[in-house]
């Protein structure tokens, strides 16, 4: 399940989170052998290995591996176990994006413009390859969602991403959740929504075998900063980092949607992977 919950941070501050609530509970396997959901075993890095068998000895209890950045875990574990284990996961995200994509959006974005002149570049755009679908995906997205940041950017000192203090859910809302809910229809054919992903309850509940990259996604803003999350099994659930961004908030910074669309683009082709395996296992 993924839940859309407002808790305070220790400044007192509100932070938009999921929370995740597994499926359910997976036994564990003898020893230090690692197994997946269904209690089979599984082939992973030794890294994650290591850190799976460093949390089952200090944290028994807890179900889930919190391998977000600065998690307290985190904090904890050997710096060379930290490195390799993040390279590992960043190495797998940074190829989730093609080069051609990042050249387009880096391309696309250093333009300085006038907010009309940058609603007829976002009418103007098309696909130079329309057998390129996450080209096109790109383009449907930017069409949806890019002209009400341009609108909140020409309303100068009425522009609502200004202030920080008035980041809330209306404008999560507004800004935010029009992005994830593009990105997830146009690369992955997913609907957005709130609650629970049917296959996934599905399939654990008649027992089919899972592939290796089942996950449950959600994601978390804290201020003008997106971070988006996958939790994914080791032995044990861990909660890792997809990508996070800042919220461009004027055209100043219109460079930062290069990051920003990047962050959203690598959650949703996760997103995308995770159901192509899933409907190929469930044939």
């Amino acid at each position: 399940n993924i839940n859309s919950e407002r808790e305070d941070n220790e400044d007192g501050d509100h932070v938009e989170d999921a929370v995740i609530d597994p499926l359910s509970h997976p036994n564990k396997g003898d020893g230090d052998e690692i197994v997946d959901i269904l209690n089979n075993m599984a082939e992973y890095s030794e890294a994650a290995k290591e850190i799976c068998v460093v949390h089952t000895k200090h944290h028994p209890s807890d179900e889930v591996i919190d391998l977000r950045s600065k998690s307290p875990f985190l904090m904890q574990l050997p710096m060379p176990l930290v490195t390799s284990y993040l390279s590992e996961i960043d190495k797998t995200t940074e190829a989730l994006i093609p080069e051609n994509i990042h050249d387009f959006l880096t391309t696309f974005f250093s333009q300085d413009l006038t907010g009309l002149e940058w609603q007829n570049k976002i009418d103007d755009l098309q696909a130079p390859d329309k057998n390129d679908m996450i080209m096109v995906g790109v383009i449907r997205i930017l069409q949806r969602t890019l002209p009400q940041f341009i609108k909140a950017f020409a309303l100068g000192a009425f522009n609502p991403l200004v202030k920080i203090t008035a980041i809330e859910k209306p404008h999560l809302n507004a800004f935010v959740h029009p992005c994830l809910e593009a990105a997830l229809w146009h690369i992955a054919q997913v609907h957005y929504e709130f609650g629970e992903i049917p296959i996934i309850k599905e399939t654990i509940n008649n027992r089919r075998r899972i592939p290796s990259g089942m996950a449950v996604f959600g994601g978390q803003s804290f201020r003008l900063r997106l971070h988006l999350y996958y939790l994914d099994y080791c032995g044990k659930f861990r909660l890792n980092e997809v990508d996070n961004a800042n919220i461009p908030r004027d055209f100043s910074e219109m460079p930062d949607f290069v990051w920003y669309y990047e962050c959203v683009l690598k959650w949703a082709v996760r997103i995308n992977a995770l159901f192509r395996a899933m409907e190929l296992n469930s044939h």
